[in-house]
């Protein structure tokens, strides 16, 4: 059997060492000498959060993504999508702006759909509803029907097929705030007897 030398030895060891960094099997991954990503992302500079209040929502996308932060849409309600042919404007931003962020951080900004911006323009005070049917309020509140919760209960004082709204929340002439919910009670009366508190038979 033949036997090694030394130095064949050492020649060997140093070209599988060779062969292993070159093929990716070697120790380049070792502690020590790769720098994690969140040190390397420690080394950009912060970055201040642009005031974005009043301003278009497609155009801050762009803007935003340019310094390196990322846009966080929010509605005023589940129901609330902002069409690629509509402007969407912007009323709230989360951080304040002004405030330094870290690259990548996120921005969280609250937007009204144009028929949500007319909604608040015409009605910044709560209209009165009490009296008015059903139907007039869901007209009326349709833009910002995501916010709006309405409870139906049996009225014998009605006319046959008619409702009317018995009660409503906020009351009349509050002013009204962005994203504030609103709350019905109509009467209804679908003929035939009631046979409990909000249903008929």
């Amino acid at each position: 059997m033949a036997v090694r030398s030394p130095v064949s030895a050492v020649i060997s060891m140093v070209i599988a060492f060779g062969l292993g960094t070159v093929s990716g099997c070697g120790h380049a991954d070792r502690p020590g000498t790769r720098v994690p990503e969140t040190a390397a992302l420690s080394f950009l500079p912060q970055v201040a959060v642009p005031n974005l209040v009043g301003r278009q929502l497609a155009v801050v996308q762009r803007e935003v993504q340019g310094l390196g932060l990322v846009l966080a849409p929010k509605g005023i309600s589940p129901l609330s999508v902002c069409r690629p042919d509509e402007v969407c404007r912007i009323f709230a931003v989360r951080p304040a702006p002004g405030t330094k962020l870290a690259w990548g951080a996120k921005v969280e900004v609250s937007f009204l759909t144009s028929a949500e911006s007319r909604f608040y323009r015409e009605h910044p005070r709560m209209p009165r509803v009490v009296g008015r049917s059903g139907a007039w309020a869901a007209i009326v509140f349709q833009p910002v029907m995501g916010l709006v919760d309405v409870a139906t209960q049996p009225e014998r004082g009605l006319l046959r097929g008619t409702d009317r709204v018995l009660l409503q929340s906020p009351q009349p002439g509050t002013p009204l705030a962005i994203g504030q919910p609103v709350k019905f009670i109509v009467g209804e009366n679908r003929g035939g007897r009631p046979c409990g508190v909000r249903w008929w038979c």
